[in-house]
């Protein structure tokens, strides 16, 4: 099954006109024509999130700058969920900034967390 990972480097290929819209609907309809057996994934709703901004572009409810904008955040901003009892959420814009929110009973927690990103 397609990865994360895969679904990014695909899409910040579109969104670095690597690869044009027609090849990227293409990749993106074959790579996740069977995610929804792993609807909890993380690429499983990545997938879900992509296929419904191309769809509002398709059906004309975005224009191409307006797709670009809707997708953008897909790879450049994320939440990584881990549970430890509680969850707690890593987000970054950038491999150098990444912000902690975490708690336990509703108090702030101290967390140490190595992240590489590749």
């Amino acid at each position: 099954m397609v990865s994360v990972n895969e679904i990014r480097r695909k899409l910040a290929a579109f969104l670095a006109d690597e690869i044009d819209l027609v090849s990227f609907e293409d990749w993106i309809a074959q790579a996740t024509w069977n995610i929804g057996h792993s609807e909890g994934s993380s690429a499983a709703r990545l997938a879900h999130r992509i296929e419904l901004v191309l769809s509002e572009f398709s059906s004309g409810h975005l224009d191409m700058p307006s797709l670009r904008a809707e997708l953008r955040p897909l790879v450049q901003s994320y939440w990584i969920e881990v549970d430890y009892a509680e969850p707690f959420r890593i987000s970054t814009s950038a491999s150098d900034q990444i912000t902690f929110q975490a708690a336990r009973f509703g108090q702030p927690v101290d967390i140490s967390l190595s992240v590489e990103f590749v």
